[in-house]
């Protein structure tokens, strides 16, 4: 609802209502409609509401007690309020007009709409999630599904579901799976699309083990722009987030540096390009990544005019965490977590291979070698802000903080009550000081501080990502229950 601008009724008597983030906002029944329509938080108890953290509104607004109810399409005068004798005990003049001021403020967000926006897929929507399966998307299948959203998955054949659906056999048909064996068919996606609010695309080839670059470079490309001409008839859709990585970022580099969302890996593009199938499988990946998402944006700068939905990428840099996708057995583990385990376990139960082939678990690597990482649950729920809010379009990092290999050893044989016996690790470098190491890659994550509420540390309005000690601890017990 979008009329909230008639004068409204109050009741009798207001009373303020203290909230759990220790903020008040007391509204009219004529906002209720439109506050709920943009997600804003209602006090069962009546006439409070909290703001949602990621909408710039004041967070501290307060009515007296008794006062006759302000008329929105007519905000109050902060010098002419009436005053009530019983409220002067509670708020100083200075006070009051503060009070008054920042009630001000949120009548004319309301009437503005200029912060208050919309959700681009708010929850009880249906999500579309590309290989719903893999590792990331299933997380993100998980956090959806529990934040009340419908998901439909696609998966490459019937197989792939049978574990989907007797894992969320809770959520009943909240969850729908359909077979796209072909992503990279045209019009692969265009009945998976219709009826969606959003659509979160994950699926892309990761591994470094392509031969020649088209092999990894095509599927990614095409794979990408199939869903985006899909969608270009999926009238319900409103935001498409594509699942990147800061290797699209990056550069090599002997200082250190800070990479930002401005930043894009031509470096790798232009070895791949140069060398062929002779450049490193990791820089085939990167310019695959790199490609995919520069055709992302690319095609919805041309078709902008025609679609009622914008893009978005996350960029997470390595993605660690406990798996909650169908793995038989260590071989189908994912890319990272195999080489994060080739790297802890002095005696792994699989030969290292692919991109755990030369892991870092020499003394010297241990400390030189590293990037960044994130926790794969929060990648999932930065996914899902992208989704719900409105202001967080274009790219966006996600990483909780640069690496070593050593930091995630010293944690693994540090845990108490340990998980492995120590002599299952492999041994650590006397010469480390986590002190002395200089990272050479690093990111600017302000962006996704300010516009999905997701940082280093927690503050108001701001989620501190998953530790890394719950990180390896969680990963850890993963393993162990498996026999790994």
């Amino acid at each position: 609802m979008r009329d909230a601008r008639a004068t409204p009724e109050y009741p009798a008597a207001c009373h303020d209502r203290q909230c759990e983030d220790g903020s008040v906002v007391l509204f009219s029944t004529a906002a209720v409609p439109f506050l709920s329509s943009v997600g804003v938080v209602l006090d069962p108890a009546g006439w409070a509401a909290r703001i949602p953290r990621h909408y710039k509104a004041s967070l501290t607004i307060y009515q007296p007690q008794g006062a006759e109810g302000p008329d929105l399409a007519h905000p109050p005068n902060p010098d002419q309020h009436h005053r009530h004798a019983r409220d002067l005990a509670r708020y100083s003049e200075d006070e009051e007009r503060t009070i008054w001021t920042n009630t001000l403020s949120l009548f004319e967000l309301i009437n503005s709409h200029s912060s208050l926006t919309m959700p681009a897929a708010p929850p009880e929507s249906k999500v579309l999630v590309t290989g719903a399966n893999g590792f990331v998307a299933i997380w993100i299948v998980r956090t959806l599904l529990v934040q009340g959203y419908s998901v439909r998955g696609t998966i490459r054949s019937p197989s792939k579901g049978t574990y989907l659906k007797e894992y969320f056999k809770a959520y009943g048909d909240k969850l729908e799976l359909v077979v796209v064996p072909d992503i990279e068919a045209e019009g692969a996606f265009d009945e998976a699309v219709k009826g969606v609010s959003a659509i979160a695309h994950t699926a892309s080839p990761y591994h470094y083990d392509a031969a020649e670059p088209a092999e990894i470079i095509d599927p990614a490309i095409r794979g990408t722009l199939s869903v985006l001409k899909s969608a270009l008839n999926g009238s319900s859709v409103k935001r498409i987030v594509y699942t990147t990585s800061t290797a699209t970022m990056v550069r090599p580099t002997k200082t250190p540096l800070i990479f930002d969302e401005s930043n894009w890996n031509e470096y790798a593009i232009n070895e791949v390009k140069g060398k062929g199938r002779q450049a490193p499988g990791y820089l085939k990946y990167f310019a695959s990544k790199t490609l995919a998402e520069k055709a992302m944006f690319d095609f919805h700068e041309k078709h902008k005019h025609e679609v009622g939905w914008d893009v978005a990428s996350i960029a997470p840099p390595y993605v660690f965490g406990p798996m909650i996708h169908d793995v038989k057995s260590l071989e189908q583990a994912n890319t990272s977590v195999l080489e994060w385990y080739h790297t802890m376990m002095k005696h792994p139960k699989l030969p290292p291979s692919g991109a755990s082939a030369q892991p870092a678990n020499t003394p010297e690597g241990l400390v030189t070698l590293g990037n960044a990482w994130v926790d794969v649950r929060d990648l999932a729920k930065a996914q899902v802000r992208v989704i719900q809010r409105e202001e967080a379009s274009g790219r966006i990092i996600v990483s909780a903080a640069p690496f070593v290999w050593h930091d995630f050893l010293d944690v693994c044989r540090a845990l108490q009550p340990p998980v492995y016996l120590l002599d299952e690790y492999v041994d650590l470098n006397p010469s480390y000081d986590p002190k002395k190491v200089v990272h050479l890659l690093n990111f600017d994550v302000s962006k996704a501080e300010r516009v999905l509420g997701m940082g280093k540390t927690a503050k108001r309005g701001v989620d501190a990502y998953i530790s890394i000690e719950k990180l390896t601890r969680d990963m850890l017990e993963d393993f162990k229950s498996r026999g790994w």
